[in-house]
């Protein structure tokens, strides 16, 4: 796969688009890739299950469970859907986790992404939106909601903007903030421009920054960091 990318010059961050460009090249299935396809009124939800070491080589990604959620009305900012997907998005992470984060577990969560760059700046504007509260849990846990779990967030920059390592930045973080699991929002690069705007993927196998466009940083992983990151 890797060797196949190479030779058209072609950067694949979804999961679906790597099995669609194998398949289609060996004109075959993929020997250790499983994919169960579920549709729903407004969302289709494509999850790839990458077995064996063999199969993640060809995919040219690693071993792990990937969802990819597509809904073009996504783009209308319809709340409905919207909704729809934040069910199906909610539903998906016991799985991805293995069932294994407790109620009071300490999430970090990381918005990658250069905030100057539009098309990069989905995971700073995630980090902005988000719901911050470990500080509340320590100091003021009155002002809580029922349910509220402990997170706290990180918007790392880019390289040429800060002169620091996403990998460097977030490593230091978990290093002495301990969490339990970590989510990462980034941008993703599609082959397919009706993906823009409509598509979702989550995984349980970490991310490589910047391997979207051929300008890959050192993987924020499980094996890297000593927790799950999704």
């Amino acid at each position: 796969m890797n060797d196949f990318l190479r030779r058209f010059n072609l950067n694949v961050d979804l999961a679906t688009e790597a099995r669609d460009l194998v398949r289609g090249a060996a004109d075959r299935e993929i020997p250790g890739v499983e994919e169960k396809v579920e549709q729903m009124e407004q969302i289709k939800i494509t999850s790839i299950f990458i077995r064996e070491p063999q199969a993640a080589q060809v995919m040219g990604r690693p071993i792990g469970t990937y969802l990819t959620i597509e809904s073009p009305p996504l783009k209308i900012n319809d709340p409905y859907v919207k909704q729809e997907i934040i069910d199906a998005m909610a539903k998906s992470i016991p799985l991805l986790l293995n069932d294994t984060l407790k109620p009071q577990d300490l999430v970090l969560l990381a918005g990658l992404g250069n905030w100057r760059a539009t098309p990069d700046a989905l995971g700073p504007k995630f980090i902005e939106y988000s719901p911050i509260t470990r500080h509340y849990h320590q100091y003021a846990p009155e002002a809580l909601v029922e349910g509220m779990r402990p997170t706290c967030g990180i918007a790392p920059g880019v390289l040429g903007i800060t002169g620091l390592e996403t990998f460097d930045v977030i490593k230091g973080i978990v290093d002495k903030v301990k969490p339990a699991v970590m989510f990462v929002v980034d941008s993703l690069a599609a082959q397919n421009v009706e993906r823009i705007g409509t598509t979702i993927q989550m995984s349980n196998t970490g991310i490589q920054p910047g391997s979207g466009i051929g300008n890959a940083r050192q993987a924020l992983t499980q094996q890297e960091l000593g927790i799950p990151v999704i």
